[in-house]
């Protein structure tokens, strides 16, 4: 994940922590205790005791909700940040730069200057640690099999 994706993530996240669905719960238990009143004779205009208990239900649901996914998305982001540790713990800590490259290194080899071409070459011959010819097909074929587990040549990591 970059690091403005990162960053709004936070923004997003301290944005909503500053409402809290207590509010909705109160409201509620407020409603509640309309239809409770209401079963026991005190009348309220235009309002019926089973549409204040519905209400009141709704407010109390809509709270848990909002909780719930509150816990969720804090679950979630521990989560991510687990996975990304572990992925940098396994391919190092500039493993997203070194596919990024071999991503446009790879689509260099199809450039119309031979310049371009050997240095890409050259580049993907270094990260990789393959000596495939200079051509875009070959190296195409390596990489969509090597993507997913890419960590760089033995040389590149020590």
């Amino acid at each position: 994940m970059d690091e403005a994706t990162k960053q709004k993530i936070q923004e997003r996240v301290a944005e909503r922590a500053q409402t809290t669905p207590v509010h909705l719960y109160l409201f509620g238990i407020a409603w509640i205790i309309i239809a409770l009143a209401m079963v026991a004779g005190v009348q309220i205009p235009y309002v019926t005791t089973l549409i204040a208990f519905f209400v009141g239900v709704t407010f109390l649901y809509m709270g848990a909700l909002i909780s719930e996914r509150r816990r969720m998305e804090k679950t979630f982001r521990e989560l991510l940040e687990a996975f990304e540790s572990f992925n940098r713990s396994i391919y190092g800590d500039d493993y997203k730069v070194k596919r990024a490259a071999v991503d446009i290194l790879i689509r260099s080899l199809a450039h119309g200057d031979p310049t371009v071409r050997d240095r890409a070459h050259a580049q993907l011959v270094r990260l990789s640690g393959h000596d495939f010819p200079a051509e875009h097909a070959p190296w195409e074929a390596w990489w969509r099999d090597a993507k997913a587990s890419f960590t760089g040549s033995p040389a590149e990591r020590s």
